[in-house]
C-alpha cells in the first residue's frame, strides 16, 4: 500500500508536466471545426488568393460569352430646355481576357424625334488587371454636324469602392483631343432597389470650333437615380439630374425616368 501511495502522485506529476506545454500552445477550437493550423498550407502562398505560391493560378475560361446592356433608355423633363430622350448602351462578345465591345450614346428632344447627337464606338477590349480592361478602337460621330471619327484609348472595370468607371481619351481626324469620365457606384437599400449616384465628365485639350468647344471642361453632369428590380435583367428608374454646359455656361436641372435592362 505505501509503493502505491508513492507511484500515483509521481505518475500524476509527470503526467502534468507533459501536457501543460501542449496545452499552452494549443488554440481553442469550436465543436465541429477544423483547427487553423490544419488547414493553412505549410510554406508560402500567394498573397492574392491564399493558396500555396506552388499551386498553378486559376485558369481563365476561353468559352465565348456575350451581353448587351442598355444602361439608360430615359426621359427627361426640366425647367428652362425641351423635354428630352437619350439612350446609353453597350455590349461584349468574347472571352475572359479578350473581347469586343461595342458603345452608343445619343439624345434628342421628344418634339421632333430626331437626335441631335449620336455616337457609335467599336473597341477591342483586353483584361490587364483584375476587373480592369484596356480598350482601343474607333467612335464615329453622326450628329451634329460635321460628322467625325476618333481614335480611342480606355480603360473600363471596377474602381475601389465598387465604383464603376469608364474613362477615355478620344483624338480625332483633325487632330483634336478630347477625354471623357464616367462613374457609378450601385447602393443597395433592399435586394431590389438600388440607388445610383451618377457623374460625367468631358473636356478638351484644345479649341473645337466646328462643336464650339473650348480648351479645358465642356461639360459635367451628376445624376441620381432609384431603380427597383423587377427581375434582375429589367428594372425601371427615376431620379434627377443636374448638367452644367461650361462653354456656354448655361446649367438644366431636369426629372428623369426610364429603363434599365441587359441579356
Amino acid at each position: 500500500m505505501s509503493d502505491q501511495r508513492l507511484i500515483l502522485p509521481a505518475l500524476s506529476m509527470t503526467t502534468t508536466l507533459l501536457l501543460t506545454p501542449m496545452m499552452a500552445h494549443a488554440e481553442p477550437t469550436l465543436p465541429g471545426r477544423a483547427s487553423p493550423e490544419s488547414v493553412t498550407p505549410d510554406g508560402p502562398v500567394n498573397p492574392r488568393s491564399g493558396a500555396p505560391r506552388n499551386w498553378e493560378e486559376p485558369v481563365h475560361d476561353d468559352a465565348l460569352y456575350s451581353q448587351v446592356m442598355v444602361d439608360r433608355l430615359e426621359y427627361r423633363s426640366g425647367s428652362g430646355s425641351p423635354d428630352a430622350w437619350l439612350w446609353d448602351a453597350q455590349g461584349w462578345w468574347g472571352n475572359d481576357r479578350n473581347r469586343f465591345v461595342w458603345k452608343t450614346e445619343g439624345e434628342g428632344p421628344v418634339s421632333n424625334g430626331s437626335p441631335e447627337s449620336t455616337e457609335f464606338q467599336a473597341l477591342y477590349s483586353h483584361l490587364v488587371a483584375p476587373f480592369w480592361s484596356l480598350q482601343t478602337g474607333v467612335r464615329y460621330d453622326v450628329n451634329p454636324d460635321p460628322d467625325r471619327a476618333y481614335g480611342v484609348l480606355g480603360m473600363q472595370g471596377t474602381a475601389p469602392g465598387m465604383i464603376e468607371t469608364d474613362v477615355a481619351l478620344f483624338a480625332s481626324e483633325e487632330g483634336d483631343v478630347s477625354l471623357r469620365g464616367e462613374f457609378e457606384y450601385d447602393m443597395r437599400l433592399t435586394q431590389r432597389l438600388i440607388l445610383q449616384p451618377r457623374v460625367e465628365i468631358n473636356a478638351s485639350l484644345q479649341d473645337v470650333p466646328e462643336y464650339e468647344r473650348e480648351q479645358g471642361i465642356n461639360s459635367t453632369e451628376a445624376g441620381l437615380r432609384l431603380r427597383y428590380e423587377l427581375m434582375r435583367e429589367v428594372a425601371p428608374y427615376m431620379g434627377i439630374s443636374h448638367e452644367r454646359d461650361h462653354d456656354r455656361n448655361e446649367s438644366t436641372t431636369s426629372l428623369v425616368a426610364g429603363l434599365r435592362v441587359w441579356y
